[in-house]
């Protein structure tokens, strides 16, 4: 089944997608074959796919598998086609358009990660938007990846006239007096990171909604908690006539954690709830038979879980 056919099946369709030969690079994804845009329908809803460009590490281990045998990585590296030398991904944002609200799922690394992201004003305004029409960002977790974009390189709003939705759960836990890093894999994952979303969320704070789990946002969007890649990382349920997008965010930084859900990831705060959550969603995707979408698998990110044996 072609990429046409599954996102007609699904009731959300594309117009426009290049068709690809072989899977590309986060690089080609982004650069290259300039990708800055794919409109989708979900049910009666309409948006699009974005691309913020794509972030690159030197290196998979230990950010991606920390503690797998090296030989095991590369090998399911090689089997989805992927780089096997060195952590890449796309940064893949959400945007919608409910009842004159246009709602933005995060707002991508902005001027953080160089030249190589930072391009979702640029793609807002190839589908026609200044930064001045979004109306509601919702934040799925504070990562620099996913609230870069909040503010530019002096410290000014992006865009000015939205408002900011986050789950109490994640607010609180960046602004916990000691937040919970002890079961991360990764070295520098705590104090860096603490500091860069306390700075950002208390710029905003004024304009900073919080939200509960199961608590419809807009009507359509229902947040739902996926915790461990940070304490009050949420994932989204987008449903209409009959159509259903669950939104991963950064459940799977690559197909080798869909795959592979226990291998993780070094970017998690807690890196043992982060393997319950992605295996608990797999198992729930693969029995519903619904689609996902990821910030970080390859554009568009659009897909759906088959298991095969305990894969």
């Amino acid at each position: 089944m072609n990429r046409r056919t599954v996102l007609k099946a699904l009731g959300i369709m594309g117009i426009g997608l290049p068709g690809l030969s072989q899977v590309a690079s986060a690089k080609e994804q982004a650069v290259v074959n300039g990708f800055p845009s794919l409109p989708i329908q979900i049910g009666k809803l309409k948006g699009y796919i974005l691309t913020d460009g794509y972030f690159a590490a030197e290196g998979l281990q230990p950010i991606l598998a920390p503690g797998i045998a090296p030989k095991l990585l590369s090998e399911e590296m090689r089997k989805y086609h992927l780089n096997e030398q060195n952590m890449e991904g796309p940064i893949n944002v959400l945007l919608l358009e409910i009842d004159n609200r246009v709602i933005l799922f995060d707002t991508g690394a902005g001027h953080y990660f160089g030249e190589t992201a930072g391009k979702l004003l640029g793609n807002l305004a190839g589908i026609g938007l200044a930064a001045s029409d979004v109306t509601d960002i919702i934040i799925s977790h504070a990562h620099i990846d996913h609230i870069g974009g909040v503010l530019n390189a002096q410290g000014l709003p992006n865009f000015p006239n939205a408002t900011y939705h986050i789950a109490a759960r994640e607010f609180d836990f960046w602004f916990d007096d000691k937040p919970d890093f002890s079961n991360s894999k990764g070295d520098k994952v705590g104090k860096e990171n603490i500091d860069f979303a306390r700075a950002v969320l208390g710029k905003i704070e004024d304009r900073l909604q919080r939200f509960s789990y199961g608590e419809p946002l807009f009507k359509n969007i229902v947040p739902e908690l996926a915790a461990g890649h940070t304490g009050g990382h949420t994932v989204f349920n987008i449903t209409s006539a009959g159509h259903t997008l669950h939104f991963t965010t950064d459940l799977f930084h690559s197909p080798v954690l869909i795959s592979q859900p226990a291998w993780g990831t070094a970017w998690d705060s807690d890196f043992d709830a982060a393997v319950a959550s992605r295996q608990e969603i797999l198992k729930k995707r693969a029995t519903d038979r619904q689609a996902i979408m990821g910030c970080h698998l390859p554009w568009p990110g659009i897909g759906f879980i088959d298991q095969e044996a305990e894969a």
